[in-house]
């Protein structure tokens, strides 16, 4: 699946639309309610391998999923953080992947950055009925090294629990207002699906504030343009004193997950990138 998603419309929005025109036309596949919510982050551990050549040997390694959800509609980027025990308040190394889940059968896909090359790959995994451990198998294929081969998974939740959530994301439009500082920050209801405009320069960062009326797991993703756009996603404290969570790759995908109490939360947005981007940024 391509990477350089269409700027002016959610990523959630626009799998929505694939989603209507695959399983559309009368065709046999029937799409099942999904097992439940599957928001959160997910600590993976790859457990067997095979390659296409003895020199294309991989090593098998942990790492952390943030996941999104709408319905059936799945998108997910890999933690920056390499080191377990993982913290999910790092952020998003950039990679990120798209796809559905089919009752309790989870398949995502993504084409990213690998060397000089791209790395394809496409999972498909199992959710057991309590929603918080999976098991699957990876392909991949490399351009960079003309290596291919699959991976064996399994996978535990660390942020979130149980099947229960609401998966509706509602499209919510920019402010025209000016919402460049803490104190002015747009109010957001979560969860929510932002479509926002950022251009390069501290007086022009974007800020949104949520509430929470009770202890809850948060998950936020953003999705911005293709490199070299950049673009940097900031969790703070409801007096902009304290960064509860950050992710600032080099690209414009970021996430960034904590469970967090009682009380207001601010999110910040900001750009390095030349002129104006558009992004998607998904709060649950």
């Amino acid at each position: 699946m391509p990477t350089n998603l269409t700027k002016s419309s959610g990523i959630l929005a626009i799998l929505a639309a694939m989603f209507v025109v695959s399983c559309g036309g009368g065709g046999d596949e029937e799409t099942a309610p999904p097992i439940g919510s599957i928001i959160g982050v997910w600590q993976m551990h790859e457990t067997l391998g095979t390659v296409s050549a003895p020199g294309c040997v991989r090593p098998l390694i942990d790492y952390i999923v943030y996941v999104a959800q709408n319905g059936n509609l799945v998108v997910a980027q890999t933690g920056f953080d390499t080191t377990s025990p993982f913290d999910p308040t790092i952020g998003s190394n950039g990679a990120q992947f798209t796809g559905t889940i089919n009752g309790s059968t989870l398949a995502i896909q993504g084409v990213n950055p690998d060397g000089a090359g791209t790395m394809s790959t496409a999972s498909v995994s199992t959710v057991a009925a309590t929603c918080n451990s999976l098991t699957g198998t990876q392909t991949f294929s490399s351009t960079a090294t003309s290596c291919s081969g699959t991976i064996q998974f399994t996978g535990g939740r660390t942020v979130g629990s149980a099947c229960t959530g609401t998966l509706a994301a509602t499209a919510v439009p920019e402010s025209t207002t000016p919402h460049n500082t803490a104190v002015t920050a747009q109010p957001i209801t979560r969860p929510a699906e932002v479509s926002g405009t950022i251009t390069s320069g501290m007086a022009n960062d974007d800020w949104y504030s949520f509430i929470l009326a009770q202890n809850t797991a948060v998950t936020i993703l953003l999705n911005g343009p293709a490199a070299p756009q950049n673009i940097d996603l900031f969790l703070r404290d409801d007096g902009d004193t304290t960064t509860l969570a950050s992710s600032t790759s080099a690209s414009s995908r970021e996430a960034v997950a904590n469970t967090l109490g009682v009380g207001t939360y601010r999110i910040r947005i900001t750009s390095s990138a030349v002129g104006t981007a558009n992004y998607t940024l998904l709060i649950q």
